[in-house]
């Protein structure tokens, strides 16, 4: 008869693990704050998802270090063989999720009635020229002045923001023509 002490690390591990990644995918909702995750459990907060995930953690490398070592290392190989592998999506992802994320709550904070320092200055150029674009409108369109950019890259020295916009000019009455 098999010896049920052996697989019970291996089955609390998993189960540990479930209950891990569950609050780690619930911190990362609320650092992204989605309009459609509205949390009505009264007890809930981010606070609670970090002692979760952090007990999680604790528990699983008290019961046994080797057997929670190679459940983590088994979960990052799932996750590379998916990434690798898994189907293509077209939902995004949550690292991706959370630097745009960043990036918004950054741009939200910046005022223009704050103190300025001429340090701070970086240029923000906006390049307006003509597109190439195919007849059937089913690729991309090309740049005509493609070293209109190079020359706008060395004037900011790898510093500001550069917007590419195209002016398209056309005859109301005909429509546009590429």
């Amino acid at each position: 008869a098999g010896n049920l002490d052996i697989i019970t690390p291996v089955v609390t591990m998993f189960f540990l693990m479930f209950y891990m990644f569950t609050n780690l995918a619930l911190i990362v909702l609320r650092v992204l704050k989605p309009a459609n995750f509205r949390p009505n459990f009264r007890y809930w907060s981010g606070f609670t998802c970090l002692l979760g995930f952090l007990l999680c953690v604790a528990i699983m490398l008290i019961i046994s270090i080797p057997a929670a070592s190679g459940a983590i290392v088994f979960a990052a190989l799932v996750y590379l063989y998916i990434m690798q592998f898994g189907k293509q999506h077209d939902w995004g992802d949550g690292i991706r999720g959370m630097k745009l994320q960043s990036v918004r709550n950054t741009l939200l904070q910046l005022d223009g009635n704050g103190p300025f320092h001429h340090k701070n200055w970086s240029p923000n150029i906006l390049v307006l020229t003509k597109f190439q674009c195919p007849e059937d409108l089913s690729g991309a369109a090309v740049l005509e002045e493609p070293g209109l950019l190079a020359f706008v890259r060395h004037l900011k020295k790898g510093a500001g923001l550069t917007v590419v916009g195209c002016i398209i000019t056309d005859d109301f009455e005909t429509g546009w023509q590429p």
